[in-house]
């Protein structure tokens, strides 16, 4: 198993679906910034979490907040009109919300200067 660590934006608003089989997921893509040399390019990573905290979250996540996640990553290969594409997915077990341009929505306490996140599971009442 590898894990992987991305820090980036949010490209577009997260979206909430139920499987067939009754399971949450919460899908969303996070624009991560790389570097080589002085080329600068965005690096694409297509998030999943799967269980009642996708549900939770989504509310908080929206397109151009900063967020960290962590989790599986892996790779899905895909042909879009006639050419071969490639995707970096994480299925994610850690999520850090990083304030931003949605600083004021986001969960989150002031300690030391700093925004510290809160623990969703404890703070949303459904």
């Amino acid at each position: 198993m590898l894990t992987l660590t991305a820090a980036g934006k949010l490209g577009r608003d997260s979206e909430l679906k139920t499987t067939q089989s009754g399971k949450q997921v919460l899908r969303f893509s996070v624009a991560v910034d790389v570097r080589r040399g002085n080329e600068r390019a965005t690096q694409w990573v297509d998030c999943a979490i799967w269980g009642d905290r996708g549900g939770k979250l989504a509310d908080y996540l929206k397109k151009g907040t900063s967020v960290t996640v962590i989790g599986q990553a892996g790779v899905r290969i895909y042909e879009a009109n006639g050419e071969p594409r490639v995707s970096l997915e994480c299925s994610v077990s850690e999520l850090t919300l990083q304030g931003g341009r949605q600083q004021d929505s986001a969960p989150t306490q002031r300690q030391a200067g700093t925004a510290v996140p809160i623990d969703l599971d404890d703070e949303i009442p459904f």
